[in-house]
């Protein structure tokens, strides 16, 4: 498995922090991975396989609410100064 391929698996697994601590070895250890410095033995890629993939409709939930709370931030509904109103 490339290093490349092993970012892309960890990453519909969850981020390092959360991977890490799932397969019970330090951050470090899965970023010098994911950027070639370290090799990829087959037990780490079968250990980063067997993890259940995250919940995709969770980020999709977390994302919307991110994009929600920018957009009433860009029409001035959190702004501190003066509100914009818009519609009826």
């Amino acid at each position: 498995m490339s290093p490349a391929d092993y970012q892309r698996e960890r990453k519909l697994r969850g981020t390092q922090a959360e991977v890490a601590a799932a397969l019970d070895i330090q951050r470090e250890t899965l970023s010098r991975r994911e950027t070639g410095d370290q090799p990829i033995s087959r037990e780490a890629e079968l250990a980063l396989s067997a993890l259940p993939k995250a919940d995709r409709k969770r980020r999709r939930l977390r994302c919307k609410r991110h994009l929600k709370f920018k957009v009433a931030h860009y029409l001035g509904e959190y702004s501190n100064s003066a509100r914009v109103s818009v519609g009826p």
